[in-house]
């Protein structure tokens, strides 16, 4: 498989792959809708998360809600995923950003976004275009995106 050259911003993408991690259904629906015309996959839990892994999806932005359910944090799907694929942008999403201890999470997650701010609908509807918006940009450039799935071939 050839490598992506190096991604930009000031690029418009085809197929971004997202892996999109929340378990309220009404968002899910919302957010996909936003996101259908690029390769998006869908999980509740961590362990659906994993099958999409385990099958060989490799996705280029994962955005993981923070709390799923009761007893779920999304920083374990995070860890996950910055083991199994260390080049994917990651996004925490938050309707409890009050709560978050951010310091502590900026190895974990590019960006940590609340589901109600403004900047959360940019988001959208940036990564929905093929579009990899200003707030991700500094972190597209820091991973030196080549190509996540030729890393992975690498790897295996």
């Amino acid at each position: 498989m050839k490598p992506r050259k190096n991604r930009t911003m000031s690029e418009q993408y085809q197929n971004l792959a997202i892996l999109l991690v929340d378990d309220d259904p009404k968002l899910v629906a919302m957010y996909t809708r936003w996101l259908d015309r690029q390769d998006l996959r869908t999980a509740n839990t961590k362990n659906d998360a994993q099958a999409h892994l385990n099958v060989g999806f490799v996705p280029d932005i994962v955005l993981v809600d923070y709390q799923l359910g009761d007893i779920a944090y999304g920083t374990e799907i995070l860890l996950m995923i910055r083991k199994s694929c260390p080049h994917t942008l990651r996004v925490l999403m938050s309707g409890i950003t009050d709560h978050i201890d951010t310091h502590d999470m900026t190895d974990l997650a590019h960006l940590i976004v609340s589901k109600t701010s403004p900047m959360m609908g940019d988001l959208l509807r940036n990564l929905g275009s093929g579009i990899i918006p200003d707030s991700l940009a500094a972190a597209w450039s820091h991973v030196t995106y080549t190509s996540v799935k030729a890393c992975r071939e690498r790897e295996s």
